[in-house]
């Protein structure tokens, strides 16, 4: 789980440390009422890093004389020429590895109840906008297609476990009864620990709070004047 608390948010902060340890809820207000924007680090596969470990495999396939020139280079320092294409081996499988690790993506999901609209951020970019109140449930569940996943491994006696098994997703069931599966986003956790539970219980506290601000404006007067006795 990420520690870091995602980029700020236009508005004023109305979360603390103790209410939620690793996001924060900002507030603004909107053209038709209250604007809440969650924001949080949230570590994710893919993206810049996956071109990261491609770039990483052609320096191996295009620059292999590099390690034949480290050999020569390390007899030439007076050790052996297996430490220098060892060198130079360990520099591309680093690369590698750290290509095909997790990154922390800032991520914000706003809740703009004047316009009654969900949207889910990644890098200050709206990725996902959906009706608030068609979302009938928020779940937190291990990814929709990673059972799918774990039966073709097994299916072809591979045991190291994909990326998408190492997953969970923070999911809004949208329409009639919730029919309609939306994955609003997903964090890399494994071993699973369902962190992403926090950011659901902080869009419930949201709504909740907009509630309570709206139970305590004052109702306007129609401009009808009630019946006199």
């Amino acid at each position: 789980m990420s520690a870091a608390t995602g980029s700020p948010a236009a508005g004023t902060r109305v979360s603390t440390a103790q209410d939620f340890p690793h996001l924060a809820v900002y507030r603004h207000s909107g053209a038709g009422g209250p604007v809440y924007r969650i924001a949080f680090d949230n570590l994710e596969y893919g993206g810049v890093r996956r071109l990261m470990h491609f770039g990483a495999i052609a320096v191996v396939t295009l620059l292999f004389p590099l390690g034949v020139w480290s050999g020569l280079l390390a007899q030439w320092a007076g050790a052996h020429w297996l430490v220098g294409v060892a060198g130079f081996g360990g520099l591309v499988w680093m690369a590698c590895h750290a290509a095909v690790q997790p990154g922390a993506i800032a991520r914000v999901i706003e809740l703009d109840f004047g316009s009654d609209r969900l949207r889910v951020l990644r890098r200050g970019r709206v990725e996902i906008e959906r009706q608030y109140s068609r979302m009938q449930n928020l779940t937190v569940q291990d990814h929709p297609e990673a059972e799918f996943a774990r039966a073709a491994r097994m299916e072809r006696g591979q045991q190291t476990l994909k990326e998408i098994e190492k997953q969970h997703c923070l999911i809004g069931w949208f329409g009639a009864g919730g029919a309609e599966q939306v994955v609003l986003l997903c964090r890399a956790e494994w071993p699973n620990r369902q962190s992403l539970f926090e950011v659901r219980q902080a869009m419930l506290w949201v709504a909740a709070q907009a509630d309570e601000r709206k139970a305590r404006e004052p109702v306007e007067s129609s401009g009808i004047n009630p019946p006199l006795d």
